[in-house]
């Protein structure tokens, strides 16, 4: 199974959308410390962590990687401790919403995917028509704080013609 890291976006965004159950149908999800602490933070006193998300500590080299992002103004503390978390748990793939965390992971040459990308893989595993992919991604644009271009919304559903419609 792959292991995949995930800062808070993907999460938040996903549950928001109603859609945070699709995250296991990509691998096994794991997340430093501080990402489960935003995710407390912003969904409120009622907030519980699905039981499928695993957190895992980083390592005092894992700490330090990730302060020195955090102080050069490079990512904010919940993307740099999960991409410090990347390498200890020899992760497969990067989940992040952030503009600043996808190019930082690029240029770690660390695969790196977003919401919309779970959305699309997790849709063609579970054997999903174009007709409810397409709803999915209705769902996020609509209902999550994910803010995406119309550029990216457009491509994203030509995603889903070519994946689920293809001949």
């Amino acid at each position: 199974m792959r292991l995949i890291v995930t800062d808070t976006g993907p999460l938040l965004h996903l549950e928001q959308a109603g859609l945070v159950d699709l995250l296991p149908w990509v691998g096994e999800i794991h997340c430093p410390p501080k990402v489960l602490a935003e995710l407390k933070l912003r969904g409120g006193p009622d907030f519980a962590p699905p039981v499928w998300l695993h957190v895992d500590p980083l390592t005092t080299d894992g700490v330090r990687q990730a302060e020195r992002w955090i102080m050069a103004g490079v990512i904010d503390a919940g993307e740099a401790e999960a991409l410090a978390l990347f390498p200890e748990i020899h992760a497969d793939l990067f989940l992040t919403d952030d503009l600043a965390a996808r190019e930082l992971a690029t240029s770690l040459k660390i695969p790196v995917r977003g919401s919309i990308g779970v959305v699309l893989l997790a849709c063609v595993r579970m054997g999903k028509t174009s007709t409810e992919a397409k709803t999915a991604l209705d769902a996020l644009f609509e209902n999550s704080t994910l803010w995406t271009s119309k550029r990216v919304r457009l491509a994203a559903f030509e995603a889903v013609t070519q994946l689920f419609d293809a001949t």
